[in-house]
């Protein structure tokens, strides 16, 4: 027969669950560690409160999902506001009442320190180090996520999906082909992620990969970070169209 937990295990769930979602490297990590916080209703502090509101308004805006991706999200943020009291709710009025303020990729990747630019032959031998022992996974999981990685690349079923799925580059690239894909990504663009570049007749350029080709018209996406934003063209108002590579 189960037993329910003990209560002293539920008055800690709040710090502890906090501390994995702020180190979670994809959103749907993430995702996971705000669902099962939204029912709780001790162990909680107001600045734990304070940060795990905050995530629906900052961290939430910048992801990417289907549909009903959006409404789910605000359905979660609702049932938590449903566990707090009237005081609660007062004190985090100006957090539960803020409008959206979303953080980019680039913006995450610009508060990081610049340490140097690395050059492929500087980073083999250190990686092969690396590789012969020592590594630290997890590090790795929290970098991955860290650099915005995730924005863009899938991993065992997580993070984003407008660039190549890594799950099992290990076994088809060598080390040095991983290397040269990470400091130098331009260098070899496959064709199924190369942009393009459209010269318009009015003299307007408009650059990013086609995702979707309807009819009369080009719906480009000029922003990777943004997938759901699309620009359109319309054919008959292009005057030149090639790859990026090409330049």
């Amino acid at each position: 027969m189960l037993r329910p937990p003990k209560c002293a295990t539920w008055a800690s769930a709040a710090t502890k669950i906090m501390a994995l979602l702020r180190k979670a490297p994809t959103q749907e990590e993430q995702i996971d560690y705000v669902l099962a916080l939204r029912a709780l209703k001790i162990g909680w502090t107001t600045p734990l409160r304070e940060e795990y509101f905050r995530w629906f308004v900052t961290t939430a805006t910048a992801y990417q999902g289907g549909n009903t991706f959006a409404s789910s999200l605000r359905r979660i943020s609702t049932e938590a506001q449903g566990t707090l009291s009237d005081d609660e709710k007062q004190v985090l009025a100006p957090i539960l009442e803020a409008p959206p303020q979303p953080k980019s990729p680039q913006e995450l990747l610009a508060a990081r320190k610049f340490v140097k630019s690395w050059t492929v032959n500087e980073l083999l031998p250190i990686v092969e180090r690396g590789l012969a022992g020592g590594r630290n996974f997890e590090q790795g999981r929290t970098l991955y996520g860290a650099v915005a990685c995730a924005a863009c690349h899938r991993f065992d079923q997580e993070g984003g999906l407008v660039g190549p799925d890594l799950s099992a580059v290990a076994g088809r690239f060598s080390v040095r082909d991983l290397l040269e894909a990470t400091a130098e990504p331009s260098k070899d663009i496959s064709d199924q992620y190369a942009a393009i570049a459209i010269q318009k007749k009015n003299g307007e350029m408009v650059t990013g990969r086609v995702a979707n080709l309807n009819g009369s018209s080009l719906q480009v996406v000029q922003d990777m970070f943004a997938p759901g934003n699309l620009t359109g063209v319309r054919r008959e108002d292009i005057e030149a169209m090639h790859s990026r590579k090409s330049q």
